[in-house]
């Protein structure tokens, strides 16, 4: 990975954009499902692997989702609704590229332990505050001898 990291990552982004492409035009004539909201996460996954830093995680990401959601969809496990709630969009089963959207969720946790962090630095107290107030709950449970 580390000598052909980026090659195998655009290998990944082609692989993504070929089957985001199948789901709007050969698979709704296999399945009966356009898959627009595979396609409409591309651009987020592509921004995810051609400018992230951490670039060779999210590519990592579609291949184990996709794979996933290929496996439990085909044997029925689960299904995704052939309309997205609330945005009406029509849906693969699975999306194509709903890698897109764990790409999201990934980003944003990152960014709130990041901002929890940086509140933790500037709150010292809070971190004295804590434990004290957990030694006293430890100590009125903990027997006395």
């Amino acid at each position: 990975m580390k000598r052909h990291g980026k090659r195998v990552a655009h290998v990944v982004l082609a692989g993504a954009t070929l089957w985001a492409a199948a789901g709007l035009t050969i698979l709704p004539v296999v399945t009966g499902r356009v898959d627009l909201q595979g396609a409409m996460c591309l651009p987020i996954f592509a921004y995810f692997v051609l400018r992230s830093p951490r670039w060779a995680l999210f590519s990592a990401i579609f291949i184990a989702t996709g794979e996933l959601e290929i496996v439990g969809t085909t044997l029925g496990n689960w299904a995704w609704v052939p309309v997205a709630p609330w945005t009406h969009i029509p849906s693969g089963n699975p999306p194509s590229v709903i890698a897109g959207g764990y790409c999201v969720i990934d980003a944003s946790v990152l960014l709130a332990m990041r901002g929890m962090a940086a509140f933790r630095a500037q709150v010292p107290a809070y971190r004295l505050g804590l434990k004290t107030i957990m030694a006293s709950i430890t100590s009125t449970i903990t027997p006395r001898a």
